[in-house]
């Protein structure tokens, strides 16, 4: 529970210079999931993130596009059961209060059985990134991130680095 309140902190803390999507997205993972403050720094610094919830997540923040300027049905590097969204669209904070202000956070599925053909059983993902794919200036950064991915085998995240990959997923659980 005291995990809970340092997250709350956080979020009380950066509410006027952060991203709304994300500070939703974050309170929902709190109620939700067992989401915690560890999780919180991982996820800052680009951690993939699995929900086991047959999708629900997906529903609900897929939603977000529809109030995203920014918004892209994009794919990405990630396998992904159906389309994926990119639906970072302003700033973000690290703990300490430093500023992203070109974050990104993508959202898909991946399938939890071994029998993939209906995609029905399909978990949440999710990672936010460190650049945002807006423009052409963005694209070029992005591609350096991912070029360093590539180099390093780990995500690049808003705010650092984390070896929870697709192949590494940080698993959360519905409460």
């Amino acid at each position: 529970m005291k995990n809970n309140h340092k997250i709350m902190d956080y979020l009380e803390k950066h509410k006027d210079e952060m991203d709304k999507t994300s500070i939703i997205m974050i309170c929902q993972l709190v109620i939700f999931t067992n989401f915690n403050y560890e999780h919180l720094k991982k996820l800052l610094k680009g951690a993939y993130f699995i929900i086991h919830d047959d999708g629900e997540f997906y529903n609900k923040w897929k939603r977000f596009k529809n109030n995203n300027k920014y918004y892209f049905e994009h794919s990405s590097s990630h396998q992904s059961c159906k389309k994926q969204y990119r639906i970072g669209k302003n700033k973000i904070c690290n703990i300490n209060g430093q500023i992203n202000h070109n974050y990104d956070c993508i959202i898909g599925t991946v399938c939890c059985k071994s029998d993939i053909s209906n995609h029905e059983d399909c978990n949440t993902w999710f990672q936010f990134e460190k650049t945002r794919i807006n423009n052409i200036s963005n694209t070029l950064k992005h591609s350096v991130d991912y070029l360093h991915y590539l180099i390093s085998n780990k995500n690049i995240g808003p705010f650092g680095r984390s070896h929870h990959t697709q192949d590494n997923p940080v698993h959360l659980k519905l409460k």
